[in-house]
């Protein structure tokens, strides 16, 4: 039953072709909790994402990353490679994975975009896409913009 579930949301997620996960409960101005691995937030998309949160953060991108660690204690890996200088980090044009760990940072991505972030945290996704919070449910974001949340409550 685990293996069929992987499956279906691996399929589920290539079919959206990027499609963004998120949800309304809180904005990006509202405190950040430290709660690892709880909350879950997957999306897919095309256009401009701001994600601010805490505990791991994986992306698939065509386009620009910008990572910021707020809190010093961030992990940075772009391709499977670890960086030396995990404090920030700048990719134009840029066309692979990223993998982000930490207990406060911000990611800004502009362009096409597949995330999967556990933890706790809020993003702003403008463009067009999908979005999944654990236990929430699907939506849509648009050019307008939603900014959403996710966390273990």
């Amino acid at each position: 039953m685990k293996k069929w579930m992987i499956v279906a949301v691996v399929a589920l997620l290539a079919t959206l072709a990027l499609a963004p996960t998120a949800s309304a409960a809180e904005t990006l101005e509202e405190p950040r909790l430290g709660l690892l691995g709880r909350g879950v937030l997957w999306a897919g998309g095309t256009g401009h994402v701001e994600l601010a949160g805490a505990g791991v953060v994986r992306l698939a991108v065509n386009g620009d990353v910008s990572i910021v660690d707020e809190a010093g204690d961030a992990r940075i890996w772009v391709r499977g490679i670890p960086l030396a200088d995990d404090s920030s980090l700048t990719l134009e044009d840029f066309r692979g994975q990223v993998r982000v760990t930490g207990s406060d940072f911000t990611v800004t991505v502009d362009g096409r975009v597949l995330l999967r972030a556990a933890g706790a945290g809020s993003a702003l996704l403008e463009g067009t896409g999908r979005y999944r919070i654990r236990h929430d449910g699907w939506g849509r974001w648009s050019v307008e913009g939603v900014e959403i949340a996710y966390s273990a409550a």
